[in-house]
């Protein structure tokens, strides 16, 4: 055959990326092991993920539970309780505990359906848009990592939701390079528009689609300009479409000063965050856990992004890898804070370039050897670093109980007594009964199933140095004397304030005399390290608390 004639042989199948499917013996499909591999990641971490299904919820997954319970009770966001946060998050809290209960166990099963899907979708993204083996490599990596004790992975925080929508967001991405149709382009924004509304900070994954979306347009042959300015266009008006229905929503329902307020004049405060060395020690002490645990793992991301430029890949196929990596990670970097539950909106970049460095190193070992191992090399390494993950962690992914989970992971915050705490107001108050937390434990009033005297359930707001804590405290005070709650918790828990030195003290001056005139102890939670100490009623008038952390649980006088 004429070299005129020679039919290139198309890209998807160069032997090198050929998808493996095996037929056995006889008649019957063939076998795709890509599947079978990506089928036991799942099955090993969903039975990691039942193990740790009956965590108590903290802090943030306290307010987004509570908030989904007011909206199943029909109260619009920002009516009953203040955020700054987004609604997107306490919506789907909502759905996933409709569906599965209205519960800790609940919240957490939903939890674990959710990071099925986005293994899901992260393969089947990145299959069509780099290859299969790094995306096994990528969803696997993403999969283990995102369990880890080191980004609280047994929390349901907004990222996780966040990277499902992305998920899903990349997946429409590679049948748009496919087959670019503005359906597809409005999905893609959709997804990505969606993303945010879980929180704020996924705004930098709308960035990324947006360029995704005009390289896909540059890289076509013709370029047809009007043709990207119509696609942008549509993906644009996607991606800010939830947001704008939201706030017609809000404004119906007139919440929409609070939310305005809550989303945008104190966030902004609240965004100005840390200076850039506060933020280095943060970080520091975020990235070292991670690093020890995932040592392979973060060596291979580190090589892939230098790998990445002298790989086979495509240009377009480079520009993507590399500025998904670069959003994902500003993803984690607002406010310079760099808590651990932020990374887990990078962790499919970490899978991503140290799929491409391991998918490097295997093309250079297949030059010189046919080895059919050099094939499952990839997945071989994923399951050597996951196995030491887990073996160097083995207390938290199968011996502890949650209850020791959570005293392992939080110290001595309030989470498992919360359960407890929670238990005693509904049992000795009436459904319709209000309750007014005194520091931001709002898991309570989601347990005990009372609505909160104030919107304030969160009061790190009230003692930080910012331009309305004084407004937000003498709020807080006129919303709980308007409604007289049947109890009043008392949180005595640094953690539970985090008060700043200057911060006015009109909350605690204001409690000490209300609480004398019109509320009597009748409880008293006693937190050591080694175990808590609960009286109530008639013994909690006589106990003397001595622990550094206590809550005391108020009744209102008949």
């Amino acid at each position: 055959m004429s070299k005129k004639n020679k039919k290139p042989i198309p890209k998807a199948q160069k032997p090198s990326e050929r998808i493996v499917r095996v037929a056995p013996q006889g008649k019957g499909p063939a076998i795709d092991y890509y599947w079978v591999a990506l089928g036991a990641v799942i099955l090993c971490t969903s039975i990691i993920r039942l193990h740790l299904l009956s965590i108590p919820l903290e802090r943030d997954e306290g307010e987004y539970a509570y908030i989904a319970r007011l909206m199943q009770k029909g109260f619009a966001p920002f009516t009953e309780a203040y955020t700054m946060k987004l609604p997107g998050t306490s919506a789907m809290y909502a759905i996933l505990m409709t569906i599965f209960g209205d519960s800790n166990t609940g919240v957490h099963a939903g939890l674990l359906v959710i990071g099925i899907a986005t293994i899901i979708f992260l393969f089947l993204a990145f299959r069509r848009l780099i290859n299969p083996t790094v995306a096994l490599f990528a969803s696997s990596v993403f999969a283990i990592m995102s369990v880890s004790p080191t980004v609280l992975g047994f929390a349901a925080h907004a990222t996780h939701f966040i990277i499902f929508f992305v998920a899903v967001a990349l997946y429409f991405l590679s049948r748009y390079y496919e087959r670019q149709t503005l359906l597809t382009a409005f999905l893609i924004g959709l997804m990505f528009g969606l993303a945010f509304m879980m929180k704020q900070q996924a705004v930098f994954f709308i960035v990324f689609g947006g360029l995704a979306i005009i390289l896909g347009g540059i890289f076509e042959k013709p370029i047809k300009p009007g043709t990207i300015i119509l696609q942008t266009l549509a993906y644009s008006v996607a991606a800010v479409l939830p947001y704008v229905i939201t706030v017609i929503f809000l404004k119906t329902a007139g919440a929409f000063d609070k939310f305005w307020f809550w989303t945008i004049t104190y966030a902004g405060k609240y965004a100005g965050g840390l200076s850039l060395a506060e933020g280095a020690k943060e970080f520091v002490a975020r990235f070292t856990p991670m690093l020890k645990e995932f040592t392979l793992f973060w060596i291979l991301f580190f090589a892939g992004i230098v790998l990445t430029f002298f790989s086979k890949f495509t240009l377009k196929q480079k520009l993507f890898i590399l500025l998904f990596s670069l959003f994902a990670f500003l993803t984690v970097c607002p406010g310079f804070y760099f808590r651990r539950h932020y990374f887990i909106v990078f962790l499919p970049a970490i899978g991503l370039l140290g799929g491409v460095a391991l998918y490097f190193l295997t093309s250079l070992l297949n030059r010189n050897s046919k080895s059919r191992f050099i094939a499952v090399l990839p997945f071989l390494v994923f399951c050597i670093a996951a196995i030491a993950a887990v073996s160097g962690n083995r207390d938290y992914y199968f011996n502890f109980t949650p209850a020791q989970i959570a005293k392992q992971q939080y110290g001595n915050n309030p989470f498992n007594e919360s359960l407890q705490i929670a238990d005693y107001i509904r049992k000795n108050s009436s459904d319709t009964a209000k309750i007014a937390v005194l520091g931001s434990e709002p898991q309570i009033a989601f347990y005990a199933d009372r609505l909160s005297a104030t919107g304030y359930i969160y009061t790190y707001p009230l003692v930080e140095i910012q331009p309305f804590n004084q407004q937000m405290q003498e709020e807080m005070v006129a919303e709980i004397e308007k409604s007289k709650p049947e109890f009043i918790v008392y949180c005595l828990i640094s953690a539970s304030w985090l008060g700043k030195q200057g911060a006015p003290d009109t909350i605690f001056t204001w409690f000490n005399t209300y609480n004398a005139n019109y509320y009597q102890l009748t409880g008293v939670v006693d937190i050591f390290n080694e175990k808590t100490i609960y009286k109530w009623d008639e013994e909690a008038l006589t106990y003397k608390p001595s622990s550094q952390q206590q809550i005391l649980i108020y009744k209102r006088k008949m």
